[in-house]
Parts: structure tokens; C-alpha cells; sequence
């Protein structure tokens, strides 16, 4: 678990610093598996305000991070987005 992550730590800020990709949801864990894959994957995907209302509904799969109340738990990845190189001073 720890090394999703910090592969997710890595790749959120790339996703908004250099494609220009607002993040409104991650999720890290296992979701789905595969025998003998070994890496990670990371999924992008388009959404809209109803898309993200039916990724936050409320359910009862045991693995899907929104409970039954429809309540998400707190982000666990703190992100720091790094300043982009042309506000960065030179040292």
C-alpha cells in the first residue's frame, strides 16, 4: 500500500503541473487485482459534476472508499504541489 502512495503522491502532481489536469478524486488501494501482475496502474478519467456525485453515492461494496451514509474517509495522500520553474527563484 505504501508504494501506491507514493506513486500516487508523485503522479497527481504531474497530472496538474505539466498536463494541466484538475484531480478531484483519488483513490489508492486494491480495486482490482490480477495474478502475477506485478506494477501499478493509474487510471485518468473525464467527469463531470454528475459523475462525481455517483462515484460519491452511497454503497454497500466492500472495497468502494465511499461508506454507507455516502460519506467519504479524509484524503490519506497530503499533496504538495511544487511551484511551476518559472515562479521558482534561482539560488
Amino acid at each position: 500500500m505504501m508504494e501506491l502512495m507514493i506513486a500516487a503522491g508523485k503522479a497527481i502532481p504531474r497530472l496538474q503541473l505539466e498536463h494541466g489536469l484538475a484531480v478531484d478524486r483519488v483513490y489508492t488501494g486494491s480495486f482490482m487485482t490480477s495474478l502475477d501482475m506485478a506494477g501499478l496502474s493509474i487510471s485518468v478519467m473525464k467527469v463531470d459534476e454528475a459523475i462525481l456525485q455517483r462515484l460519491d453515492a452511497p454503497t454497500k461494496a466492500p472495497a468502494w472508499p465511499t461508506g454507507v451514509d455516502g460519506k467519504r474517509p479524509p484524503a490519506k495522500i497530503p499533496i504538495t504541489v511544487p511551484q511551476p520553474a518559472s515562479t521558482q527563484r534561482n539560488e
